[in-house]
């Protein structure tokens, strides 16, 4: 027999279990700039829609009115069809700072789902569904859910992923676009309303200072034009401790008409820089520029022109795009012989310190970041270039300081690749004469033979006798490109790459066995980025044993990449 106070407290206890199970309605979200946190990318409002117009990089949207646990998102979305990229529209959950929440990717291009966590920009893949059609200018309900460690996502309704994972229970919400503009006419969120202690835009290039052989120091903005894109450098230190970065500059976009080869150089050790100057302005576009200074002082720039714009600005300029159209009339004054003689790969020497600079030579095969100096006085460099219809990576030296070049071997690439898939290469000379090599590769899988970016490991070839001959290509463990190598003071190997895939950043690895073997076990992560337009880092040793690495990304959300320069100490050899 009960008494009144135990049925008191039976009943307090259903009544209680009854309103936790009950859901919590769905609240919709104003869909007004006011409450909204935009890391990257051109959003606005449009006819109570939020849009996202930029249809390139990841670009993402916290909701900044609130935070819950268990939530459950719905949202109304439509990509619309405009540029190359995967087309992808996102939906946010559980973020605890714009660098961490389960990200859900509805991927038009590839026609897939796929659900991660992304923690401090670290990207686990959680699960993946292929064969989802998802057209581009209709509209589709999407929703994703967390409970209990329980994740589901659905499409129009339909069940098509789930997976379980306990990392993150409760967080702002946000949408995102991938390469793609997306509108959003609804998004609504239940969940159990909850107290974030902070939440901050982790700063775009922001990585742990301790690691794993490695003291990261000090990220700083080399070069930034405002409203212009930056990308490709090379870095040299020169004799007289002068530091040189040469990059493509004062740009549109990633491709464009107006590249232009610009140096800037610093006197004390990178703490400060000066303003950029235009070195080499042909009428193409002139990108992916390198530097050395050779024994004789003489400072030696590589680049290569390109008209790759031509073959999206038509279709853009018909469309409407007044930028194309810019770029379609400049396309129309470049005549048959100003594209032949402008058009290729060239180096080009400055005797007086990069004051004046000598007439272009043009050389056999393009690589980023150029030749470099071997112990017996001759400049190498390894190139890609097309051969009789076959993808050639091609060996190059100049006896004469970089006045003339000639060809003296050709690399095999690995018979169970693609050979054109072999791109700009860089190479180095170990302590004990063996040259290293290194090459970008593009990893296709798919029906559509998509480039799956998480099969991109560096290529790496080998010379015993000069350059002469060489070992055939073979990968290695590491991810990413394309890549920079350099032998620091200790005669380790240094090699730095860019990581185009989550987590986004400049990474770097060394080896102390002349290129043997890569401590692929401890890479350092020199530098985070918001997406993937990033990389093409280059290193430079200075005087007290710090490196510079200079590379290009995205510096604060919606603006164009600029040059960043990240000053870290390797850990001494035990």
């Amino acid at each position: 027999m009960t008494t009144p106070i135990a049925r008191c407290f039976a009943a307090m206890l259903l009544l209680t279990l009854w309103t936790k199970a009950q859901p919590i309605p769905d609240q919709e979200l104003p869909l007004d700039a006011a409450h909204w946190v935009f890391v990257g990318g051109d959003w606005a409002v449009a006819d109570g829609n939020l849009v996202q117009s930029q249809p390139e990089r990841l670009n993402r949207a916290f909701f900044a009115g609130g935070a819950w646990d268990s939530p459950v998102l719905d949202v109304r979305f439509r990509i619309r069809d405009i540029g190359s990229g995967v087309q992808a529209a996102g939906l946010i959950l559980c973020s605890q700072d714009s660098s961490s929440g389960y990200h859900v990717h509805y991927d038009a291009r590839n026609d897939q789902i796929i659900l991660s966590r992304l923690l401090g920009n670290e990207r686990l893949e959680l699960a993946r569904k292929r064969g989802v059609s998802i057209k581009p200018n209709q509209w589709y309900e999407a929703r994703a859910s967390v409970t209990d460690g329980k994740l589901e996502v659905l499409l129009d309704g339909t069940s098509m992923l789930t997976a379980t994972d306990t990392a993150l229970s409760g967080g702002r919400v946000g949408v995102y676009t991938s390469q793609g503009a997306v509108e959003y006419a609804r998004v609504s969120v239940a969940g159990q309303a909850m107290e974030l202690d902070s939440w901050r835009v982790v700063a775009s290039w922001e990585v742990p200072r301790e690691q794993h052989g490695a003291a990261v120091l000090e990220t700083k903005v080399i070069a930034k034009e405002p409203g212009r894109y930056l990308g490709w450098p090379t870095v040299c230190r020169r004799r007289n401790g002068e530091l040189l970065v040469v990059f493509s500059g004062d740009r549109d976009q990633h491709v464009c008409p107006w590249g232009k080869v610009q140096l800037v150089r610093s006197t004390d050790d990178g703490a400060t820089w000066s303003d950029p100057v235009v070195i080499c302005n042909t009428p193409l576009d002139d990108r992916d520029a390198g530097i050395i200074e050779t024994r004789q002082g003489t400072l030696v720039v590589n680049w290569f022109t390109s008209l790759a714009f031509e073959s999206s600005c038509r279709q853009r300029a018909a469309a409407g795009d007044a930028v194309a159209r810019q770029w379609l009339l400049h396309a129309g004054t470049l005549t048959p012989d100003v594209r032949s003689q402008w058009l290729g790969y060239w180096t080009r020497r400055s005797e007086d310190g990069g004051r004046t600079w000598l007439d272009p030579v043009r050389h056999a095969g393009t690589t980023p970041h150029g030749p470099i100096e071997l112990a017996d006085g001759r400049l190498l460099m390894v190139g890609r270039r097309q051969a009789n219809g076959v993808i050639e990576m091609v060996v190059e030296e100049s006896t004469d300081d970089a006045r003339s070049w000639q060809v003296v071997a050709t690399i095999p690439q690995n018979p169970d690749d693609d050979p054109n898939e072999y791109y700009e290469p860089h190479l180095v000379e170990a302590t004990d004469g063996t040259l290293v090599a290194m090459f970008r590769f593009h990893y296709r899988t798919g029906p559509k033979q998509s480039r799956a970016l998480e099969g991109c490991y560096l290529r790496q070839a080998e010379s015993h006798d000069g350059g002469r001959t060489w070992t055939t290509a073979h990968p290695t463990p590491l991810l990413g490109y394309p890549p920079h190598l350099l032998r620091l003071r200790d005669d380790r190997l240094l090699c730095v790459w860019g990581r185009r895939l989550p987590p986004f950043g400049e990474y770097a690895c060394l080896s102390s066995d002349n290129g043997q073997t890569w401590e692929a076990d401890h890479q350092i992560r020199l530098a985070a980025a918001l997406d993937g337009d990033l990389g093409y880092p280059a290193s430079a040793e200075l005087a007290d044993g710090r490196i510079l690495t200079v590379y290009y990304q995205i510096d604060q959300p919606g603006e164009k990449t600029s040059l960043l320069g990240t000053f870290w100490r390797p850990m001494p050899i035990p």
